[in-house]
């Protein structure tokens, strides 16, 4: 398919060829490779990753262990590969003719004589091969309430807004980082907050902060780990967009997410129900666990 493309491009033009079975390419990735290229010095430029598992030389039909080999010496090779069009068509027509085929474009380059170098690759560009490859997500629904006591401030995603009053809770009350919670857990099937943090006297006064931390232990004891959140908070008062940022910086350095993986908006009850009669607040959380 590579060669009926070539076909129909100028021999001079600089290409680039992407397995369509590596469905997470980005375009800075994209623009990397192109900006890195030197078709002056090398024929090729390709994406490559580090082999961390311990790699053996095998025998195909027994399956025993030949030899062990310093995987130091070796590195996973990924694509879009950049060359220039002329050198891949000539090297993928010289495979043909040999009747060998190549495991990808920079195999039929370096099988030419041409020089290829590795730019660092993504351990996110991965290969769809097998079922197994395709990556394991969960998603989960989170929701909390709380009413208000006069107090001085409410916990917001492990940041104290100033305000008049405090949350009514058990715990520090942070409706945030408890609805984050309740979503973790109910993605993977383990219930809820209120089963694993009741109103006992061990969870009195306890921070949003420590029962984020110890969630996502259980969630890593099943393999998974938070990759995005999207939150709404709804309330009356006080206004949450002076606050924002603060907000965000505390459930960046809580949850280990980066900005883009957070998603955060507070909105109001248009004056109706207990939060549009400033009684109260709640939060509504989606969750996106990866395996």
């Amino acid at each position: 398919s590579v060669l009926k493309g070539l076909e129909n491009i100028s021999p001079e033009s600089i290409i680039i060829v992407h397995d369509v079975v590596r469905p997470f390419i980005t375009p800075q990735m994209i623009n990397r490779l192109i900006e890195n290229f030197n078709y002056e010095k090398e024929d090729a430029l390709i994406y490559g990753i580090p082999i961390y598992e311990a790699l053996k030389k095998i025998n195909l039909e027994t399956l025993s262990v030949k030899q062990s080999v310093d995987r130091n010496e070796f590195y996973l090779a990924q694509t879009p590969q950049i060359c220039l069009s002329g050198f891949l068509k000539d090297s993928i027509e010289s495979c043909i003719k040999d009747g060998f085929i190549p495991g990808d474009e920079s195999e039929a380059i370096e099988r030419a004589g041409g020089e290829i170098r590795f730019l660092p690759g993504d351990r996110s560009n991965i290969k769809i091969t097998v079922a197994e490859d395709i990556p394991q997500e969960k998603i989960g629904n989170g929701f909390d309430s709380h009413r208000f006591q006069a107090g001085d401030g409410l916990m917001i995603g492990g940041f104290k807004v100033p305000y008049s009053y405090s949350f009514d809770a058990h715990s520090d009350g942070d409706i945030v980082l408890h609805a984050i919670i309740d979503s973790m857990l109910g993605s993977l099937g383990l219930g809820d907050i209120g089963v694993h943090f009741p109103n006992t006297d061990k969870w009195k006064d306890a921070s949003g902060e420590k029962l984020y931390k110890l969630t996502n232990e259980m969630i890593k004891e099943k393999g998974y780990s938070i990759k995005q959140v999207d939150i709404i908070v709804i309330l009356e008062e006080p206004k949450l967009t002076p606050h924002r940022d603060k907000i965000v910086d505390s459930l960046k350095k809580i949850t280990g997410l980066s900005e883009d993986n957070i998603g955060f908006k507070a909105k109001t009850s248009e004056k109706m129900g207990f939060i549009g009669n400033n009684e109260g607040a709640a939060c509504l959380v989606v969750t996106r666990l990866n395996k």
